[in-house]
C-alpha cells in the first residue's frame, strides 16, 4: 500500500467556495473578511493531518478540491519558463522567476511535473519543500507549498546546500581501481572492484553495474563507499554490459551480443533485438535511443505500453556516434561521422530536418545535454589514429541555435604550453554542474558551473582514466 493511500477523512471538508476564494484572495460570501476565511481553511486543514513517508499533507479530498482550484486558476498564472536556476535564499521558485517571487505559477508547474507532463521544471532544485532526507519531490511538497502561500503565510524554508552528485570513472592502467569525483567539493575518492570495465550508474546513484566477462554484470553498492574501500559485489547476473539506466529507475538497457531491456525490480528480460545498440533513455523513460548495428542509423525504441515499435532515421553519408534527445524529444542532439569529417548536428523531429550543424576534426569526444535541453556540450580530443584535436569545450545554445567555445588551454598552471584534451562529459541531474574528464595527459577531472558557465575547479589524476558516468535522476 502506498503512502498516499493511508489517509483519513476529515470531519469537515471546507466548501469549494471557500477554497476558491482563498486561493483567489477574495473574501467569499458569508465571511466578514479574507483573514477570517483563511483562518477557517487553515483551522480545518490543521485538525487532522496525514503523516506520509515523505511529510505531512492534508487529506486526499481536500487536495483534490485545491487541485481543481489551481487548474482553473492556471490560466492566469505567471509561469516563466527559462534555464535551470539554482536555489538561493528561500525554497519555492519552481519556475525560475528572475525576481525570485513564489506564486501560483510555481504550484501549477510543480503539479505539471509530478502528475501531468512529467517534464522537469527548471527550478526543481527549489521543490523539496518538506526537506525530505532522500530529496524526493512529491505530493507533500505541493501541499506544503500551498500551505505556505495561501494558508499560514509563513516564510518558506531556506535553500539547502547543493547536493553532491558523484561522477565515476575507472583507471585503465591499474586494474580494478575506480574513482568517485565530487563536483561540489573537488574531492576525489578511489575504491576497488575486482576486474575492469566501464561502470554504469543506477538512476538514483546507489548502484553500479560493471561488466565482469562471460556476459555477466557485477552489481555493487555505491551509496556507502569510503575512500580506499574494496566494494562488495551484491550480485553477478547475466545482464551483459549495462549501457544506460532509465530515469524512473525501472529499466536497464544492456548489450551482450544483442540489445536487451531488463526490469530492475527482478532483473527479468523484457525485450531483445540483435539489430540495435541502446545508448540513452528519454527523460520520461518511455523511449530508448541509440544506433543500429552495421549501418549506424539513429533509432528510437518505444517502450510505452510494451509496444516496442522502432523508428529509424538515416543521415545520408554519416554514421551516428552519439545521440541524446531533448527532454520533450522534439530534437535529437547528434554526433555524426564519416571518413573525412565529424559533425555535431541538431535534428528537428517534427520538421524531419537538420536545423544546425558544426563540422570539426578529428572528433572522438562525448556528448551531454542539460536536463532542460537548453545546452548541449561536446568535445574534440582526437585519438591515436587521427591525431590530437583541440582544447575546446563546445557549447550549443538551443535558444540561439549557435555554438560557442570554452577553452581548456592554460587551466593547469604547471603546464604552460598545453591544455586539457577533454574526452568525456556528463551533466549532474540538477543541471548545476558539467563534469569533464581528460583521459590522456594531463589526467584530470574538471567542473564547470553551468549557472555561470565557467570552470570552478579541477582535480589532477595520476593515470589513464576513462568511462565517465553520472546518475540521471535527482
Amino acid at each position: 500500500m502506498s503512502a498516499y493511500s493511508r489517509k483519513k477523512t476529515l470531519d469537515r471538508i471546507p466548501p469549494p467556495r471557500l477554497i476558491f476564494s482563498v486561493i483567489n484572495w477574495e473574501a467569499p460570501c458569508g465571511y466578514e473578511s479574507m483573514g477570517k476565511a483563511r483562518a477557517e481553511l487553515s483551522s480545518t486543514c490543521s485538525k487532522r493531518r496525514v503523516r506520509t513517508e515523505r511529510g505531512r499533507v492534508c487529506p486526499g479530498r481536500l487536495f483534490l478540491a485545491v487541485l481543481l482550484a489551481i487548474v482553473l486558476h492556471a490560466g492566469t498564472s505567471d509561469i516563466v519558463m527559462g534555464a535551470d536556476c539554482f536555489c538561493t535564499g528561500k525554497l519555492g521558485n519552481i519556475n525560475c522567476d528572475p525576481l525570485d517571487q513564489v506564486s501560483i505559477g510555481d504550484v501549477t508547474m510543480l503539479i505539471d511535473h509530478l502528475f501531468i507532463s512529467g517534464i522537469d521544471a527548471p527550478g526543481l532544485d527549489e521543490a523539496d519543500i518538506d526537506g525530505d532526507s532522500s530529496g524526493v519531490i512529491d505530493l507533500a511538497d505541493v501541499m506544503l507549498l500551498i500551505e505556505y502561500l495561501y494558508i499560514t503565510g509563513e516564510e518558506l524554508p531556506d535553500c539547502p546546500p547543493p547536493k553532491d552528485y558523484t561522477a565515476y570513472f575507472w583507471g585503465k592502467v591499474n586494474e580494478g581501481w575506480y574513482f568517485a569525483y565530487h563536483p561540489t567539493t573537488n574531492e576525489l575518492d578511489s575504491f576497488y572492484i575486482p576486474g575492469r570495465g566501464r561502470l554504469s550508474v543506477s538512476a538514483d546513484g546507489k548502484l553500479g553495474y560493471r561488466p565482469s566477462g562471460g556476459g555477466y554484470a557485477r552489481i555493487v553498492a555505491l551509496d556507502s563507499i569510503e575512500n580506499g574501500d574494496t566494494v562488495p559485489v551484491l550480485a553477478n547476473l547475466p545482464l551483459g554490459t549495462v549501457q544506460a539506466a532509465s530515469p524512473d529507475g525501472k529499466l536497464l538497457a544492456a548489450i551482450g551480443g544483442v540489445l536487451r531491456i531488463f526490469r530492475t525490480s527482478d532483473y527479468s528480460e523484457l525485450y531483445r533485438d540483435s539489430a540495435l545498440v541502446g545508448l540513452v533513455f528519454s527523460q520520461n523513460s518511455q523511449r530508448l535511443y541509440g544506433f543500429t548495428r552495421g549501418t549506424y542509423h539513429a533509432f528510437r525504441l518505444d517502450l510505452s505500453n510494451n509496444s516496442y515499435s522502432v523508428t529509424t532515421r538515416q543521415f545520408e553519408g554519416y554514421l551516428v556516434g552519439a545521440i541524446v534527445p531533448s527532454p520533450d524529444e522534439t530534437r535529437w542532439y547528434l554526433l555524426l561521422a564519416n571518413s573525412v569529417q565529424r559533425v555535431f548536428a541538431v535534428y528537428d523531429v517534427e520538421a524531419d530536418s537538420i536545423i544546425f550543424t558544426e563540422y570539426f576534426w578529428p572528433g572522438g569526444g562525448g556528448l551531454a545535454v542539460t536536463p532542460n535541453g537548453d545546452f548541449a556540450f561536446y568535445t574534440n580530443p582526437g585519438d591515436m589514429l587521427w591525431g590530437p584535436g583541440d582544447y575546446d569545450l563546445r557549447i550549443y545554445d538551443a535558444s540561439k541555435n549557435t555554438v560557442s567555445r570554452m577553452s581548456m588551454y592554460g587551466i593547469f598552471p604547471d603546464l604552460e604550453d598545453t591544455g586539457g584534451l577533454v574526452d568525456f562529459n556528463c551533466v549532474t541531474p540538477d543541471g548545476r554542474w558539467l563534469v569533464l574528464l581528460c583521459s590522456g595527459y594531463p589526467h584530470a577531472a574538471i567542473t564547470v558551473d553551468l549557472g555561470r558557465m565557467s570552470i570552478v575547479h579541477y582535480r589532477r589524476g595520476t593515470q589513464w582514466q576513462e568511462g565517465l558516468a553520472c546518475q540521471v535522476a535527482r
